[in-house]
Order: C-alpha cells, then sequence, then structure tokens
C-alpha cells in the first residue's frame, strides 16, 4: 500500500492512497503461456502442426509416421526407439 502525505497552501495535510501498487517490475513478469492454444491458433491460421513425438494423444503408428516426415524433411532419422527410450 502507498499513501503519500503533503500539505497544501493553507496548511491541510492531506494523504492520498494509491492502493496496492505491487512491485515495479510487475510489467516485466512472464504471463502463462498455453501452448495447447497456440498449437492450435498455428494450426488454424497457418497449417503448422506443433506436436512431440512423446505426446500421449498419439498412437505408436502416428508417432512413427510423424518421425518419418521429420527426418526426410530435415534429415535426422527419428524411430520409435529414440523417443520412446
Amino acid at each position: 500500500m502507498i499513501l503519500i502525505q503533503y500539505f497544501d497552501e493553507k496548511g491541510i495535510q492531506l494523504i492520498v492512497h494509491l492502493g496496492n501498487a505491487g512491485s515495479s517490475l510487475a510489467p516485466y513478469q512472464p504471463t502463462p503461456i498455453d501452448w495447447e492454444a497456440l498449437r492450435r491458433e498455428a494450426w488454424e491460421r497457418q497449417r503448422v502442426l506443433v506436436i512431440g513425438l512423446d505426446d500421449p494423444r498419439l498412437d505408436a503408428y502416428t508417432r512413427q509416421v510423424l518421425a518419418n516426415a521429420a527426418g526426410r524433411l530435415f534429415g535426422l532419422p527419428v524411430t520409435l526407439a529414440d523417443v520412446t527410450a
């Protein structure tokens, strides 16, 4: 809580309550990121798929298909053994 005390020209004491100003670093505090919403928005707007091979929603077949596609595009072959190890 911040209180500012001052006197006006007649010598009357005035106190101004500014409430809880919090930390001066408050504007720089990181805000939580909803990663799932970010991924969904990337897919909806740009058709960019962002998913980890360790995502529990993927079955083994889909994991391997994605790993094969990534290996073909980026040159780093990945097998399911690499992901599940």
